[in-house]
């Protein structure tokens, strides 16, 4: 994923993104990584839509370090 964005590859960001939410969904990884696909095609409303759901994914997750 971190080479797709370097190279400005954001067809293959948007499919490894599409997989870790497949994948992951209780990550919020995934999202944001979609979001940056997004931003790089300049589609806008898309990224704030998948920010809006990597949110409470995230907002979740804090439990999990509670235990760590």
């Amino acid at each position: 994923a971190a080479n797709a964005a370097r190279k400005g590859d954001f067809d293959l960001l948007l499919k490894t993104a599409d997989e870790i939410i497949k994948s992951s969904p209780g990550i919020s990884d995934g999202y944001i990584l979609h979001a940056t696909a997004r931003l790089g095609m300049k589609d806008i409303s898309g990224a704030e839509a998948d920010l809006k759901k990597a949110i409470p994914v995230m907002s979740s997750a804090w439990r999990q370090w509670l235990v760590v």
